[in-house]
């Protein structure tokens, strides 16, 4: 049954993730808002025909430049006055020359397809600039309100910015203009360290010979894909821009024209205004960003060739993209610029430093192979680990959820390197390795090794189910009498006394005697009991997967949360992955066992867990671009080496020592403290005086046959508070330290020092003593004792 629930939770996910949003509608035709496809693409072909005859200067009857609509155009020409202060500083001495014909012999990066990222602040231009009050009704549609602010509008004064760059290979057909190309960025911008982030898509130009990019949105409110070749610096750079998106713009009217294309806003900047064109209420941006320039002794020309073509050369460590921002929101009246010279120094910031996209691939595929060679030695210790607990003795001191944690986290990891390797098509060759270490581990080996624990543990279980049935029907019985007693005594108050009762009239049977004949109670069968019932090991592999697949969905769900709470709900999901020794802590108090696993399993875990974690909190180049958190670190580090010293805690002194008697049930102590006193002759070293630890101990077994019919270990020699006995396994003597009756050592026999001593020794309920690693080596394979075979209770 829960087989068959897990299995119906898991399709009823699938169905929900896999359904559409949008209901089967086209995104032409969702709201009776949206304009038809007809006035959408008559609107695109007219403003296409002021851009072909646009002058440098001089933009006319485009969307967002009606002067009602209280956007801060006159800011305009101090913002392009800024961004050609940016573009000379990072083109230095050749600037001036570059700005008049287009061209520079400055080293510069021609393709830039990459990332980068940096700080920003308000530029001292906003100063000048007065923020525009607009009518926010003219945003709302039927099916949203009014909004009561604008998004993207960045008021704190300061926040992180990222870019990602798609070039473009529209420059296919045009003459005179090579050196212009169509561009995308996809840009994050943030608040603060720990404000809101908002994803924006960007379309403009790149003039690779300068390194000059101009990007805008484009909305049903700002027509900025058609307006951009007026925010050019020049008049040169308004040609090739304008060149340009002639060709792409009519490219893409045509496509919508003939369906291939069926989005309103094909230049929408972000993904819910493909779906509803309405929904405009963010601030627009134009965006300024100028290319730095690259200091290297090999041209860069040849570098570039060689990172789309390797052909085997030799090459020094490729240089980063950086880039200077300028941003203008004309709607929202502010400017916002990149951190770093000539305002700020070096120190303070850089500007937006990356990489190039052949750069992080190369990276991303170092990366993956040292996490394929973490997954391998985990792979290896779980197989030694495995070897080692391989009778049920040992397999039954290991907690079964300890393993499964540890199998949780390759499970993760498989899947999303399956996901991965899908769409990164660069890397999936080390994704799929990965990701095919990281499924041999958890399906092959992990599952094997939780299933044998969990057998192992069956009959422990089955055990305790029994005990509390019993338990239940106990109380239950007890319950029944209570109220049987209660129901009699009541009726005995109620029932009238003799000298009130009156004489019944006598009763004549028939002579046959039929009334007398006694009635056949049925029978009494025996009392029906309900076997206890206890998970299968196929209803916990089914929700090891459950838990799995909701886990996964749930990260990729959190992906998208704001900064905070998604770096809590990560933290969290780390520090509780991390937490996989609890288990196994737990079990060893519970049972009173230790070394259930293998010093080499414990630490070697520990560390290879932690690579993972420590690459995304400390490295400062991950792949995902996450900001380094050496506190987070440092404490997920701290909680795993507490977890590690209560284990060797518990090894070296007493599994118990955390907890109090009364929290876990008895167990047998096979290290009691020995004590030597006169009445206990029969004993090994006078017995009759130890605490018992619990109801298993030899105390409580003196009058068994085990404790009357067989002889104990007899001590050889007495010197110096030892006793010496020979341990059967080995045929060794050793000296086992005793505690004399009354003295100050007997009562400090509970001591840090005398736990230590008691490690060295182990005594059986049948009173054998032996050396503890040899009745431990003798325990893995059999649970009787070497001299008189009696059972003994697990470690």
């Amino acid at each position: 049954m829960a087989d068959r629930r897990a299995i119906v939770l898991a399709l009823l996910l699938f169905i929900f993730i896999l359904l559409p949003d949008n209901g089967g509608k086209s995104a032409l035709n969702q709201t009776d808002d949206l304009p038809t496809a007809e006035h959408v693409i008559a609107t695109e072909r007219r403003m296409l025909g002021l851009l072909q005859n646009a002058t440098y200067g001089e933009p006319k009857n485009l969307t967002g430049l009606e002067a009602d609509n209280g956007y801060v155009w006159s800011a305009m020409p101090q913002v392009r006055q800024q961004a050609k202060e940016q573009f000379l500083y990072a083109l230095g001495a050749d600037g001036e020359r570059a700005l008049a014909n287009g061209k520079t012999e400055t080293p510069l990066f021609r393709n830039i397809t990459g990332y980068v990222l940096g700080q920003w602040v308000h530029s001292d231009v906003q100063k000048n600039i007065t923020i525009p009050h607009l009518n926010l009704t003219h945003y709302g549609t039927k099916e949203h309100r009014s909004p009561r602010k604008l998004g993207r509008n960045m008021t704190s004064s300061y926040g992180q910015a990222r870019f990602r760059f798609h070039e473009k290979d529209l420059e296919k057909g045009l003459v005179g203009w090579s050196n212009v190309t169509g561009i995308t960025a996809d840009m994050a911008l943030q608040e603060t360290d720990i404000g809101p982030e908002y994803s924006i898509q960007l379309y403009g130009v790149h003039f690779k010979d300068v390194g000059q990019i101009i990007l805008s949105t484009t909305s049903n409110k700002f027509a900025g894909i058609f307006m951009l070749p007026h925010f050019a610096l020049t008049s040169t750079m308004f040609e090739g821009a304008r060149a340009l998106l002639n060709v792409s713009i009519s490219r893409v009217v045509e496509a919508q024209d003939s369906g291939q294309i069926t989005s309103i806003n094909p230049w929408a900047s972000r993904s819910s205004e493909t779906e509803n064109f309405l929904d405009s209420t963010n601030c627009e941006l134009i965006v300024y960003l100028q290319q730095q320039t690259t200091t290297t002794t090999v041209p860069i020309s040849f570098l570039e060739s060689e990172l789309r073509s390797p052909t085997g050369a030799i090459m020094p460590s490729l240089p980063d993209l950086r880039f200077s921002m300028l941003a203008f929101s004309p709607d929202c009246g502010y400017v916002l610029e990149s951190k770093g010279e000539p305002r700020f120094a070096p120190q303070e910031g850089n500007h937006l430093v990356g990489a190039k996209n052949e750069v992080l691939y190369d990276r991303g595929r170092h990366h993956l192979l040292i996490f394929g060679a973490s997954i391998g030695c985990q792979l290896v210790l779980l197989t030694r680990q495995m070897r080692e607990a391989n009778t049920p003795s040992t397999r039954s001191r290991i907690s079964y959820y300890t393993i499964a944690m540890l199998g949780m986290g390759d499970g993760f990891a498989a899947i999303a390197f399956i996901m991965l390797s899908s769409l990164l098509d660069h890397v999936w060759i080390n994704l799929a390795s990965a990701a095919f270490l990281a499924l041999v581990s958890i399906a092959f080996f992990g599952m094997r090794f939780m299933m044998e624990v969990w057998n192992a543990q069956a009959p422990e279980r089955e055990r305790r189910a029994r005990e509390r049935a019993e338990e239940i029907r106990q109380g239950r019985e007890r319950l029944e009498a209570a109220l049987e007693e209660s129901g009699s005594s009541q009726s005995a108050e109620r029932s009238p006394s003799p000298s009130n009762q009156q004489d019944e009239p006598a009763v004549f049977m028939p002579s046959d005697q039929e009334g007398l004949a006694p009635v056949a109670a049925a029978d009494a069968g025996p009392e029906d009991t309900v076997a206890p019932r206890t998970a299968s090991f196929g209803s916990l592999y089914a929700r090891f997967y459950f838990v799995l697949l909701v886990v996964f969905f749930l990260t990729l769900n959190a992906i998208s949360w704001s900064p905070v709470p998604r770096s809590r709900f990560f933290a969290s999901l780390v520090t509780l992955y991390l937490s996989f020794w609890i288990p196994q802590i737990y079990r060893n108090a519970y049972r009173n066992c230790r070394r259930a696993l293998t010093w080499e399993f414990v630490l070697g875990q520990s560390v290879l867990r932690l690579v993972p974690i420590a690459y995304f909190y400390l490295y400062p180049q991950t792949v995902l671009f996450t900001k380094p958190r050496p506190w987070t670190m440092a404490f997920l580090a701290l909680w795993m080496w507490v977890q590690i010293v209560l284990l060797a805690s518990q090894e070296l002194l007493d599994p118990r020592w955390l907890v109090k008697q009364s929290w876990v049930p008895p167990a047998y102590d096979y290290y009691p403290l020995l004590r030597d006193d006169e009445e206990g002759v029969t004993m090994p070293v006078g017995w009759s005086d130890a605490t018992p630890s619990t109801p298993l101990s030899p105390v409580q077994s003196l009058n068994t046959p085990a404790a009357t019919g067989r002889c104990a270990s007899l001590a050889k020699d007495v010197k110096n508070g030892e006793r010496v006995f020979d341990c059967a396994i080995c045929m060794q003597e050793f000296a086992v330290p005793v505690a004399q009756s009354g003295s100050e050592s007997s009562r400090m026999g509970t001591g840090l020092l005398a736990r230590g001593l008691r490690r060295n020794y182990m005594v059986t309920p049948c009173r054998h003593i032996f050396h503890s690693a040899c009745l431990e080596g003798w325990m893995k394979f059999r649970l009787q004792c070497p001299i008189c075979r009696e059972v003994l209770p697990p470690l």
